[in-house]
């Protein structure tokens, strides 16, 4: 597959435009700065031209733009493809900012706790050692109090590029209901703001998600086993009625160790 010219960030971003004196809405779910994937029901055909509405602090964005390939699930159009037409300042602003917000979110302060990892499957239990690892069954003996084993994110503008291809990045979408309560939040990872190779002497392993809410511990809530001839680098989980905390992004790299980020929900 040919790769990408512009690189896309995930967003949830719900838009409005018109086709004739129709009008519709749609949501971005992932953008560059030269084009977009709108989910929709209402496609218009391949080629038409129209102004995308977008919400911003500022306003109302107006983006033109050219769809160029259209998404079909069975009978149903479900989405397209826009190209944007001559991007205008405001709208390079825009995405940056979009994409400034996907990097920052996930600064760390520094963490004094203590760490033990399982030798077998490399997982991470925070503050205390459990009597079995709940992913590979090993018993206590088998985890090593050892701090310096994970690399801890504190500032991602002082790192450079091996650093950048091994921390998590993370991106966080909420959806409220209309009371304004949360619903769910789904967060995205990638590994890393550089993608990292997934080479066979060289890959990333696996994604740990933890959650951490008011004063309780971190729970280890989902593992994702990577398998470096198929996938990439990258996980998504969806918390349902899950407004505040800490979540907590553990990678491991088969030649590289384990590194860590963190984002306040």
């Amino acid at each position: 597959m040919k790769e990408r010219a512009f690189e896309r960030i995930k967003t949830s971003l719900n838009v409005n435009f018109s086709i004739g004196n129709e009008n519709h809405s749609g949501t971005v779910t992932n953008m560059s700065k030269n084009g977009m994937f709108i989910n929709t029901k209402n496609c218009p055909p391949h080629k038409s031209k129209f102004d995308l509405l977008i919400p911003s602090d500022e306003g109302v964005l107006s983006v033109p733009v050219k769809v160029r390939r259209l998404l079909k699930v069975s009978h149903d159009y479900d989405g397209m493809g826009v190209e944007l037409l001559n991007p205008s300042n405001q709208y390079y602003e825009f995405f940056n900012s979009m994409r400034s917000d996907t990097i920052h979110n996930v600064k760390l302060a520094n963490i004094k706790t203590k760490l033990f990892m399982c030798k077998r499957c490399n997982y991470i239990a925070f503050e205390q050692a459990p009597t079995l690892c709940p992913f590979c069954k090993a018993s206590i003996d088998s985890f090593d109090n050892n701090p310096d084993s994970l690399n801890i994110l504190e500032e991602f503008d002082n790192i450079g590029d091996f650093e950048k291809k091994h921390f998590p990045v993370i991106t966080l979408l909420k959806e409220f209901d209309s009371k304004r309560e949360c619903k769910f939040t789904e967060a995205h990872v990638k590994i890393g703001e550089i993608e990292h190779d997934m080479d066979i002497d060289n890959h990333i392993k696996i994604i740990d998600f933890y959650l951490n809410e008011s004063n309780h511990n971190k729970e280890c809530v989902a593992r994702f086993n990577l398998n470096c001839r198929r996938m990439n680098p990258e996980a998504t989980i969806r918390l349902n009625n899950v407004s505040s905390g800490v979540l907590t992004v553990v990678t491991n790299c088969s030649s590289h160790g384990s590194w860590m980020t963190e984002a306040h929900l």
